[in-house]
C-alpha cells in the first residue's frame, strides 16, 4: 500500500486463499468506488484519492477497533 497499490501476488505470499483475497479486494473496491481501481493484478488508489490512503488501508486492518473514535478523514 506504500505505493498506493496492493498487488494480489504480494498478498499470496502471506498464504491467504485466493478466494479470500478476491472477496476482500472486491469489497474494498465497492466501498471506495470511484476512488480505487481493481484489476486482475492489483488494487490501485487513484492519484486524486491519495489523501484517503489511510482510510482505505483501514479496510485491511485486522485489528481495526471500529468502536474507537479518533480523528475522522473528511
Amino acid at each position: 500500500m506504500c505505493d498506493f497499490r496492493l498487488d494480489r501476488a504480494e498478498l499470496a505470499r502471506f498464504g491467504l486463499p485466493r478466494a479470500q483475497v478476491d472477496a476482500l479486494l472486491s469489497r474494498v473496491a465497492q466501498d471506495f468506488e470511484g476512488v480505487v481501481r481493481l484489476s486482475d493484478q492489483a488494487l490501485t488508489i487513484a492519484p486524486e484519492a491519495r489523501p484517503l490512503a489511510r482510510v482505505i488501508a483501514r479496510a485491511f486492518d485486522a485489528y481495526d477497533q471500529t468502536k474507537a473514535q479518533h480523528s475522522a478523514a473528511i
